[in-house]
């Protein structure tokens, strides 16, 4: 009988663990989705604003700050995204291409599911088209 409830206090202490895992991988997982809407957003935003000032795309990511035309502080809110994209809890590597009719964003990482704890990678794209960052009549968070 002592067996018996030592085996039943065991699978359930095994069970609450197994639950506040999966919560805690769940809530860090809607974390990463939030800051990743919210980089490919401001990221977007900021390459398409240095695409109708200066003429072209930028070469980099990073040459997104070379935007001469824009204030302090959004020099000051680029530069925050960007610190963001290149150092982040997760480590995640934001990737960015040009091409002739709009740019790609990417990012790239370890999963979060345990398969991503042996090596397993995850990898998301936007492609924006010319002017596509910044029609704020797609944006859901814009309102008139």
């Amino acid at each position: 009988m002592k067996h018996k409830r030592t085996l039943v206090a065991l699978l359930a202490v095994i069970l609450v663990i197994y639950l506040g895992m999966e919560f805690w991988r769940g809530s860090a997982d809607a974390a990463r989705r939030i800051q990743n809407n919210f980089l490919f957003r401001s990221l977007s935003a900021g390459i398409e604003l240095y695409r109708e000032d200066m003429g072209s795309y930028p070469k980099s990511l990073s040459d997104v700050q070379l935007n001469r035309q824009m204030d302090q502080k959004w020099h000051d809110s680029m530069q925050i995204a960007l610190d963001l994209a290149h150092s982040n809890v997760w480590h995640d590597v934001y990737d960015y291409k040009p091409s002739t009719n709009g740019f790609t964003i990417s990012v790239s990482g370890s999963d979060m599911a345990p398969a991503g704890w042996l090596g397993r990678q995850r990898k998301f794209e936007k492609f924006y088209r010319i002017d596509e960052a910044l029609n704020w009549s797609n944006n859901p968070f814009y309102s008139k």
